[in-house]
């Protein structure tokens, strides 16, 4: 939380940068819905479980992506810089928490969800805040 609070208010002075964290939430949101249906449950109980073994994957794989590319589609408007690289970093946080929630866990939890959106949020946030700099 002070890591976010930290990077947010460094992007006080570029109204426009502050654009992307908002944008972030949806990505990250997106990106967690596809890794809840993508990455096998841990166990056969709680909310997770429930949700994708319920859910119709392909539909939620394919509205989250639209979601996510939506989001993707933004930062272009906002600059093209961003979009390639918070991608590049989305993809590889995405296939980095599979393997450790299939390899350490055995697959995905609620509680994991919620550190899959947390740390997105705040990567995408470093990215925005790491590209003002640059700029």
């Amino acid at each position: 939380l002070i890591a976010q609070f930290a990077l947010g208010a460094s992007l006080y002075d570029r109204p426009l940068l502050a654009w992307l964290p908002c944008i972030g939430f949806v990505i990250s949101r997106g990106c967690s819905a596809i890794a809840v249906v993508s990455i096998p449950t841990a166990k056969q109980s709680g909310l997770v479980w429930i949700f994708a073994d319920a859910a119709s994957k392909r539909a939620v794989q394919i509205t989250a992506g639209i979601f996510v590319l939506a989001g993707w589609a933004g930062m272009v408007w906002i600059n093209p810089l961003f979009c390639g690289s918070s991608a590049v970093c989305c993809v590889g946080w995405f296939l980095w928490f599979r393997r450790i929630c299939k390899r350490e866990f055995g697959g995905i939890t609620g509680d994991l969800a919620g550190y899959f959106v947390e740390n997105m949020e705040l990567l995408l946030l470093a990215v925005a805040v790491l590209g003002g700099f640059l700029l």
